[in-house]
């Protein structure tokens, strides 16, 4: 990984963000990529929008986001994302749910992996809790097994995708300081 960095989110990132998100978007439709797709396509400005909003939730402490950086031949960018925000259950503002992306000519590079230890370091004063959900096959329930989190609920069948069902697991993480 000597050619990518993990650092906190910062303005600066919007544009990689937003195409990371667009391009991420497409592959989602996948059969083989067990992760949710849009309901609507999305586009560039309802993603600039969604930076703007994640960019005032890290500024009132709502959110943790750790970003990937790859060194670039003309210049650095974004090449993966991962986000903790607080939950908007009035009784669970200790609990932040957790999601990463990381660009598809990036993945095995063990990117995933410091994303999600930087984000869970920095989560620990934020949050007591951290959650998230998966689609049963994703191989990404291994990463997540071993960084601490267990299963704590499972929807069989609850995904469907490309005709196929599957189970929508529940896995949380307890931080402690």
């Amino acid at each position: 990984m000597g050619r990518v960095r993990v650092r906190p989110l910062e303005r600066r990132d919007m544009k990689d963000l937003v195409a990371n998100n667009l391009d991420y978007a497409k592959e989602a439709k996948d059969p083989n990529f067990y992760v949710s797709s849009p309901a609507v396509p999305l586009n560039k400005k309802e993603e600039q929008e969604y930076f703007r909003s994640l960019w005032m939730q890290v500024e009132r402490g709502d959110a943790i986001v750790s970003v990937a950086e790859a060194k670039g031949i003309v210049r650095d960018h974004v090449v993966g994302k991962c986000e903790i925000k607080r939950t908007n259950v009035f009784e669970m503002p200790h609990v932040g749910g957790l999601s990463i992306e990381i660009n598809k000519e990036f993945r095995g590079w063990g990117i995933g992996t410091a994303l999600l230890e930087d984000a869970i370091e920095r989560s620990k004063e934020k949050f007591k809790i951290i959650m998230l959900a998966v689609f049963g096959p994703n191989p990404a329930r291994k990463l997540y097994k071993r960084l601490g989190f267990e299963e704590v609920g499972v929807i069989p069948n609850g995904v469907k995708k490309d005709g196929e069902y599957m189970d929508y697991v529940f896995m949380a993480r307890e931080l402690r300081k």
